[in-house]
């Protein structure tokens, strides 16, 4: 099992693929979006969205619950997975959970001051976006491959994923 902070500097935020979630996410939100509204093209734009999101919130999730909340890398990626899936699911699907996710992150923008350079938050609900959803398991698989080819000859010893959700 994984055990222990580990380093957080093997996480998978710190790959190049990654790095080019995240630079997919912000293209495809702030150019391609508005270059193909209306088009068939346009239908292709939110299944990026979706599937770059899906590797990239996770993976800010679980870095961010290892390094300021201290919790083990094996922890916070099973939370990472299950409420990033759990939030595209809702964002599809409920409209006042879409209500809700808006204002809580207009919220952060107007707070940071970042209002002007994003502009306002918009969500579409779609259920077709959902094939993006087991995209969330990047990450989990990511962290168990980085983590075990690190661990080698170490104390931390790696498991399979069924076994490892047997013993949480």
């Amino acid at each position: 099992m994984i055990t222990g902070l580990g380093e957080p500097g093997r996480l998978p935020i710190h790959t190049w693929w990654f790095v080019l979630a995240v630079a997919i996410l912000v293209l495809n939100d702030h150019v391609l979006k508005s270059m193909f509204a209306g088009t068939v093209h346009g239908i292709w734009t939110g299944k990026l969205s979706g599937i770059a999101g899906a590797v990239v919130f996770p993976g800010l999730l679980q870095w961010a619950l290892v390094c300021w909340f201290r919790l083990s890398v094996l922890t916070a990626t099973r939370v990472a997975v299950i409420l990033g899936a759990m939030l595209m699911c809702g964002i599809e699907t409920l409209p006042t959970f879409v209500d809700t996710v808006i204002a809580v992150n207009q919220l952060v923008l107007d707070a940071s001051g970042l209002s002007h350079v994003f502009g306002p938050v918009r969500l579409v609900m779609d259920a077709t976006d959902l094939v993006a959803v087991p995209f969330v398991a990047i990450i989990w698989f990511a962290t168990l491959s980085r983590y075990s080819a690190a661990s080698a000859g170490s104390h931390m010893e790696t498991q399979s994923l069924p076994t490892a959700l047997a013993k949480a």
